[in-house]
């Protein structure tokens, strides 16, 4: 086996290679779809097609492929709708977080420069039918420690 990172000693005693998926991938997307129905309507311990209430904050990231701005949104009080969620290693601190000075900025639109990890994310998202994503970097005020405490 041929490994990718040469100039990685340890990639001589690891063959495995680093996992690429092309996110936008129509087979991809309709195999994700077919999991999600096989999962609600056989396994007795997965969620039913019962709306969550949603956390405190989510992603808007519309319906469908849309030319509105991303949002965080707020939700109300028992606000149902069903969402995905993100859940990565950050990889160190970001540039960007949702703050308690981004925060009235983020309700009306995210940053267009988002990593590429959220945007991928978001793509997927409005590919599989959902208008809600939950990151914890933008979901959470990442500057108020009673925010964090919140789930």
């Amino acid at each position: 086996m041929t490994n990718i990172a040469k100039d990685d000693p340890a990639a001589n005693f690891v063959p495995v290679q680093p996992i690429s998926i092309p996110v936008m991938n129509a087979t991809i997307i309709k195999r994700i779809k077919e999991r999600l129905a096989e999962c609600q309507e056989k396994h007795a311990f997965c969620p039913r097609k019962v709306p969550p209430i949603l956390p405190k904050r989510v992603i808007d990231v519309g319906a469908g492929v849309s030319d509105r701005p991303v949002t965080l949104h707020i939700s109300e009080p028992n606000e149902k709708a069903f969402y995905l969620a993100l859940s990565y290693c950050w990889g160190g601190p970001q540039e960007i977080t949702t703050t308690s000075a981004t925060l009235e900025t983020y309700i009306s639109s995210l940053p267009a420069d988002l990593p590429g990890t959220i945007k991928d994310a978001i793509l997927v998202t409005r590919s599989l039918g959902f208008r809600y994503l939950w990151v914890d970097a933008l979901c959470i005020i990442q500057d108020d420690d009673s925010d964090k405490r919140l789930k």
